[in-house]
């Protein structure tokens, strides 16, 4: 039976990304063990339309994943790749400590340095 994520997880994932992420329209979607979050690149200032406006039109990318790991003890933060053969998800980084993972990925949603990190435990390409 797959892990369910514990409401207190998708809070902090929500409250943390939002609190540290540069982009302004943010998506959270919950899977059975995952919290995804998904970005759109163009806030309410660069669109000149309210929040409101933007939500009717918006296609949000997936861009990060925050995994409680089997037993729940762990966590485990994925980015989205689309490098050629290696498209999906890959770990960056696993913590028992989900606040230290969300404070230091989320300011990298939507920039650049997001593809700085590379998958946990290898030598970057």
């Amino acid at each position: 039976m797959p892990t369910r994520v514990p409401a207190a997880m998708l809070a902090t994932v929500r409250e943390l990304t939002t609190r540290y992420s540069p982009c302004e329209v943010l998506h959270f979607d919950v899977e059975p063990e995952a919290v995804t979050v998904y970005e759109y690149p163009y806030g309410p200032d660069e669109l000149g339309m309210p929040l409101a406006d933007i939500l009717k039109f918006v296609y949000f990318s997936p861009v990060l994943r925050f995994v409680l790991l089997p037993g729940g003890g762990s966590y485990q933060v994925q980015r989205i790749c689309q490098y050629p053969g290696l498209e999906g998800w890959i770990p960056l980084e696993t913590s028992p400590d989900l606040v230290a993972l969300v404070t230091r990925f989320a300011p990298h949603i939507g920039q650049e340095s997001l593809v700085d990190f590379w998958i946990e435990g290898e030598a970057d390409f």
